[in-house]
């Protein structure tokens, strides 16, 4: 008779088991993978494309380990019972599909900070990986097709912790070992070298040399704000004539502000005079002249 109850499990990423039950008088059973016969099974020996054949003691059912296959994978496969040389019809076909291939979790993670900005984190290849997720702090921040990451952040003084995992389609590895590291605490220089001069009578403009990662500067006049400006250069307009002015500069990262530069002093020009014109003198009597 054609044999029942076949059933077909995946045991592995590349290995199914086939279990039927006996055929009585059967002397083999051949068994085919989808469609195409892969092996021979009998009850002392077996033959064909595996590496592990058994039948149980009871002889109640069968068995026969499919190995070699490809990972997540499905196969279908059907089997007949063989005595001498007559083989009935194929049973009804069972499927399975392959366990997929197990994804290990990146190994060698490794961060640095580069700037008060930016974290470069790096980890040995995984072999089979399609992408790596990159978690800070435990919260999913990049999906990279490469092994390395730059996580662009905005606090300093601050600790980041670090763990990637590996990805093949929908299959997630186990996360890396964290690892952690600290943005160092934001120091911002002076500004130097900086110079007042006159060029009006209310007009003094003042220049000072530029400082690594500013984004800003604020200008004080004796001691009181005057503007917030994105350059290194300001003229102060509309000041009194005659008069002394001194300046000094802070340089600012987003809200933290250097110390103020050393003063320069400047004092505007004379309110210019012009020489009179169109003097006329008139002779009014023999002992007067009007002008």
């Amino acid at each position: 008779t054609t044999p029942t109850n076949l059933v077909a499990t995946a045991e592995s990423h590349t290995a199914i088991s086939l279990t039927w039950d006996a055929v009585e008088n059967a002397l083999s059973y051949n068994i085919y993978q989808d469609g195409e016969l892969i092996g021979q099974q009998s009850p002392s020996t077996g033959s064909g494309n595996v590496q592990s054949e058994s039948r149980s003691e009871s002889e109640s059912s069968v068995s026969y380990l499919v190995e070699n296959l490809e990972y997540d994978t499905e196969y279908c496969f059907t089997v007949t019972a063989v005595r001498n040389e007559t083989e009935t019809e194929k049973s009804e076909a069972d499927c399975a599909t392959t366990l997929q291939l197990p994804i290990g979790a990146p190994q060698n993670i490794f961060a640095v900070v580069e700037n008060i900005y930016s974290i470069l984190i790096v980890w040995d290849l995984v072999e089979n990986a399609t992408s790596y997720n990159v978690y800070r702090n435990d919260e999913l921040v990049a999906n990279v097709a490469s092994s390395s990451y730059t996580d662009l952040i905005s606090e300093y003084d601050t600790e980041y912790c670090y763990t990637v995992t590996a990805l093949r389609d929908e299959m997630e590895s186990e996360r890396s070992e964290e690892y952690c590291v600290t943005t160092p605490t934001l120091t911002i220089e002076t500004p130097t070298n900086l110079i007042a001069e006159v060029i009006e009578s209310s007009v003094i403009s003042l220049k000072w040399d530029m400082v690594e990662n500013a984004t800003a500067y604020k200008v004080y006049c004796d001691d009181k704000m005057l503007d917030f400006v994105p350059e290194n250069w300001y003229d102060a307009k509309g000041l009194t004539y005659n008069t002394e002015y001194c300046f000094t500069v802070t340089a600012l990262i987003d809200e933290v502000e250097s110390e103020k530069s050393e003063a320069a002093c400047a004092t505007t020009f004379d309110l210019p005079i012009t020489t009179p014109t169109n003097l006329v003198a008139t002779a009014e009597s023999h002992t007067a002249i009007s002008l």
